[in-house]
């Protein structure tokens, strides 16, 4: 995959974790998307575009979100998915030599055996 390709993938990635976790956050506190919007002070169709995953915001959105749903911006942004995690690392690991690889595989089981007591 070509980075240009890596970098939209990523992005879109992103856009749809935020989304999903806009979405957890408005339904856990009880609110309406309208109410939402207003309280952070843009329409609901671009309020509701965000939750759909269809607009990226600005860090000054990010900002004025977290103090309304009363959270951190990393509560907003988290990554929860382990599958886009596991994707990332293979994005990270993707340029280096299969020696370099195997011996990250490597510590990688030694971490989860030392962890979880499994192999």
């Amino acid at each position: 995959m070509a980075k240009s390709e890596e970098a939209k993938k990523e992005k879109a990635d992103i856009i749809k974790v935020v989304g999903q976790n806009l979405r957890e956050l408005r339904k856990e506190s009880g609110l309406t998307q309208e109410k939402v919007a207003s309280m952070v002070q843009v329409n609901a169709s671009y309020y509701s575009a965000l939750e759909r995953s269809k607009k990226l915001m600005s860090v000054p959105m990010l900002l004025r979100l977290s103090k309304a749903f009363n959270t951190t911006t990393d509560a907003i942004i988290k990554i929860t998915d382990t599958t886009m995690q596991i994707d990332n690392i293979a994005l990270i690991l993707n340029n280096y030599p299969p020696e370099i690889v195997n011996m990250i595989e490597m510590m990688i089981r030694g971490l989860v055996s030392e962890t979880t007591g499994k192999e």
